[in-house]
């Protein structure tokens, strides 16, 4: 994430298929994203839309990031 508008911003990863063979975990993701630049809150999660595994978190976390920020109108 070497944007330096993006660097300000707080970023969710959804890590959707994480369970199925050969495919990259939320932690390796994480690893792969994160970095001593980026300023605002990183947040990966692993998420199975089928099961509806952490949807809810994720949306919490959309939610409360949202209310922690300012409005732009």
């Amino acid at each position: 994430m070497s944007n330096e508008f993006v660097q300000k911003l707080p970023v969710l990863v959804a890590v959707n298929k994480s369970e199925m063979e050969g495919a990259s975990t939320a932690a390796e993701v994480r690893m792969l994203l994160e970095d001593d630049e980026h300023e605002s809150d990183l947040a990966v999660l692993p998420v199975s839309a089928l099961e509806g595994t952490n949807i809810e978190r994720c949306v919490h976390w959309i939610v409360r990031t949202l209310a922690s920020q300012p409005l732009y109108l």
